[in-house]
């Protein structure tokens, strides 16, 4: 007879005891934090009373989960006895409605001690907590609202067996949905200290040591990750294999399966609500004798009294003498803590003990005030101005950037092709997924890209896009893993704002850093490194996937890639936000300008000839780029796999089309892509960008007419050789169009990228044609770009814009 006692069959002693253990723990620390405040300090604010709400939601859930674990969570579905279902699904009920209320008041708490901080620190830190801020609530609020009402009707949601007629989300449902959330407002609450914590006056191990106090928040989304392997530990548990995710609650063995992940939740809550506490107790442990305190205050810090914006030319300093700090000024005695507050003892260890002048240190050591840009480069001056010399190691790192998204982007399309495949996604959910990434191109650029490209730059509008995209990559998470057509569809439009703003301002910085003939060149460059990211990634993702693709828990497993490409597109902007970053003003602009007199005098009747050349190019763009994803839903839409074990997807399955390229010719024709580049840069060295962009636009048209007429291998090799004409028209393009711009130059760019959702509308249009005439689909792209051959036409042949000064040399 089976002893469910028996912890190799019962997980309940283990969820009972670290629960237990877990809320104790962080109720001594709310206590220790009380202590410090109203014993020490004399005073609170609204993060003492958010942790205590926090911990009272912590109790409430951990008790849920112990008493649960006393009639059944953890055990198999025949040690549970009957007489404990009612009382364990309202534990169950009580755990989902507490969870997120948990977080939601834990992460407010940390954020308005943050917005105390920000007071005296830059406005930027401000803003960002006050998001995050927005952002924890309103998803708690809607995270919570789901909890409590997941059964339909209301009154069935503690009935056992569960009525025919009732529908109710499940548990573990509903903590996948959650888990993008969480880990992106852990990742916000994390960084968002950082640059303000390292731009304080204090030595550099001062400073690393007050980094760490508060970075141990990151041990909570280890926790939190951890968690979530728990969870699917458990969705795996309590299926069969041929499904993906639980629908229902009545699963075999749920209680037993789910009951480590309902125990790292409790964890996970409580060691946030100790990480709260620890960094308000300096107070307490100052008053600990000497074995926690030093007997020099060379630990002291303080907050800039008032906003220092890092300096446009960084220099770094060494003085000879010891500057002087000021610091608060506290007198001895009992009432010594009066008028200190908690961020005084947080950033000033012996603010109780202070004398009233800084003493000098030591050794020749000094306390500098040191602005928040580490990584100097000399002193950038305005990109506009720089040589090919001076712009070369930031048109590398903006290059390196642009293959950065290329690698993550080809990596994330491979992956996402397997979710396509699971979900049976058919040709008009593939274009879907498409128009709402391309949709994220018209609305980024023009609404917030562009405002912070104008009023804070390239480096901010680089870190903002690299944020975006890692939420988006991380809300991709629930919708791989539930296999929802819903959650695909909002992530793939996320990802489209977030790479479209770093679109914006890479492909403008390199555009204006460094002389103006050889913008041209120095774009296809950076595009053809970025076209190597896209090519290598889907190479190595295939290598990598084909070991489990017969694996049907794959898209269980592939969910860490989706946190591992987030973390490193936050640590990338998190670098970028160190980096003395070289800026163009709108006057510099201007100057830049006047030195194209052609591009700002001539007038074509009312209108100057480069405001009518930047509407060409829009028009332009809008058609190639959705020409080019015609031609990708035509030829690299895969019917099967010619030469590789990685599944592929049935899209074009329904369709009279001659041939399908498979991921040996994807490569290929990414490859040419990476060709064409290359050769356009070079021909840019010898001829005109306006002919060198009519070259690449005519063999377009005539690879896209042949299309129409050439099956089989004929038809392959002319549709490779339509990416190698493709490769080079986007970011020739752009560059000729940014000329003579002046001040208007980041807005201009802003519309240029919008012009790509042109990838939007064009498949769209295509997909029925396909359907039912195929091989005639290529007149739909022979179309496009008859359109788009307007423009180079336009430069070529029309003598006002024939004679502007678009040489090589000026």
């Amino acid at each position: 007879m089976t002893n469910y006692n028996d912890p190799l069959v019962s997980r309940s002693g283990v969820v009972f005891a670290v629960s237990l253990f877990s809320v104790i723990a962080s109720f001594l620390f709310v206590i220790l934090r009380m202590i410090s405040k109203l014993g020490i300090l004399r005073k609170t604010s609204w993060d003492d009373y958010f942790v205590i709400l926090a911990w009272w939601i912590a109790f409430g859930l951990s008790f849920s989960i112990c008493f649960a674990s006393r009639h059944g969570l953890g055990k198999r579905d025949d040690g549970i006895h009957t007489e404990w279902q009612k009382p364990l699904a309202w534990s169950q009920y009580m755990f989902t409605v507490l969870y997120n209320p948990a977080l939601m008041a834990t992460k407010t708490s940390i954020l308005v001690f943050y917005l105390k901080v920000s007071e005296n620190t830059r406005k930027v830190f401000r803003y960002a907590s006050v998001t995050t801020l927005v952002v924890v609530n309103i998803a708690g609020l809607v995270l919570t609202g789901l909890s409590i009402f997941r059964c339909t009707p209301f009154s069935t949601i503690f009935d056992y067996p569960l009525p025919q007629t009732a529908k109710c989300s499940n548990i573990l449902r509903l903590s996948f949905a959650s888990a993008p959330v969480n880990i992106i407002t852990d990742l916000a609450v994390l960084f968002l200290p950082i640059p303000t914590l390292t731009g304080l006056r204090l030595r550099r191990k001062q400073k690393i040591g007050v980094v760490v106090l508060f970075g141990l928040g990151g041990f909570v989304t280890v926790i939190d990750v951890l968690r979530i392997a728990y969870l699917q530990q458990a969705s795996r548990g309590v299926l069969p294999l041929n499904k993906t995710l639980p629908r229902d609650t009545g699963n075999q063995d749920f209680a037993y399966y789910a009951s480590l992940s309902f125990m790292w939740s409790a964890v996970e809550v409580n060691i946030r609500i100790i990480c709260a506490c620890i960094p308000t107790l300096k107070p307490l442990i100052s008053r600990v004798p000497r074995l926690f305190r030093r007997q020099k205050s060379d630990l002291s810090i303080e907050l800039p009294s008032k906003v220092v914006e890092p300096n446009t030319n960084p220099k770094l300093t060494f003085p000879t003498t010891a500057q002087e700090i000021p610091f608060p000024v506290a007198s001895h005695g009992e009432n010594a803590s009066e008028g200190v507050d908690s961020v005084q003892f947080i950033t000033t260890p012996h603010a109780l003990n202070m004398q009233s002048s800084f003493q000098p240190t030591p050794s020749g050591e000094t306390l500098q005030s040191l602005d928040m840009t580490f990584i100097h480069f000399g002193n950038p001056k305005s990109m506009v101005s720089m040589s090919n010399k001076e712009s070369f190691l930031f048109l590398f790192l903006a290059t390196l950037l642009s293959f950065l998204s290329g690698f993550e982007y080809g990596f994330l399309n491979t992956i996402n092709c397997r979710f396509q495949q699971a979900a049976k996604m058919g040709p008009n959910g593939m274009i879907g997924s498409n128009a709402s990434f391309f949709a994220g191109y018209f609305v980024a650029p023009l609404t917030f890209g562009h405002l912070i490209l104008k009023r804070w730059g390239f480096k901010y509008t680089f870190i903002v896009g690299l944020s975006i995209y890692s939420c988006g990559v991380l809300v991709f998470w629930p919708s791989a893993v539930m296999l929802s057509y819903s959650f695909f569809i909002i992530s793939s439009f996320i990802v489209g704002l977030g790479i479209s703003t770093l679109d914006m301002a890479v492909f403008s910085f390199i555009t204006l850093c460094g002389p103006p003939p050889l913008a041209e060149v120095r774009l296809n460059i950076s595009q053809a490194v970025q076209a190597i990211g896209i090519v290598v990634s889907p190479i190595l993702a295939q290598r990598t996937l084909v070991r489990y693709s017969t694996d049907p828990w794959l898209l269980v497993r592939i969910q860490w890639v989706y946190l591992g490409i987030a973390i490193l597109c936050i640590s990338t902007a998190l670098a970028f936000y160190y980096l003395a970053w070289p800026e163009a003003s709108d006057e510099e602009l201007d100057n830049v300008a006047s030195s194209w007199p052609s591009t700002n005098t001539t007038v074509a009747g009312h209108v100057r000839v480069n405001y009518l050349t930047l509407g060409l190019g829009m028009l332009s763009i809008f058609c190639f780029t959705g020409g080019q994803g015609a031609v990708y839903i035509i030829s690299l839409g895969p019917r099967g796999s010619i030469s590789s074990s990685l599944p592929q997807i049935e899209l074009l399955a329904h369709y009279p089309y001659p041939f399908s390229l498979g991921p040996r010719y994807q490569n290929i024709a990414n490859a040419c892509l990476i060709a064409g580049r290359i050769t356009a840069a070079l021909f840019l060295l010898v001829f005109e960008p306006r002919r060198v962009l009519l070259f690449f636009s005519v063999g377009c048209v005539i690879t896209a007419a042949l299309g129409m007429r050439l099956m089989g291998k004929p038809g392959i090799v002319n549709c490779i050789l339509a990416f190698f004409f493709e490769s080079a028209i986007l970011p020739t393009t752009f560059a000729i169009c940014l000329r003579g711009l002046g001040s208007y130059t980041k807005t201009c760019s802003a519309f240029l990228i919008a012009a790509e959702c042109g990838g939007a509308v064009l498949p769209a249009i295509l997909n029925p044609i396909l359907q039912s005439r195929g091989n005639y689909a290529w007149c739909v792209i022979v179309a496009a770009y008859s359109f788009a051959l307007v423009f180079p036409l336009y430069l070529n042949l029309i003598p006002i814009a024939k004679n502007l000064r678009y040489l090589l040399v000026a």
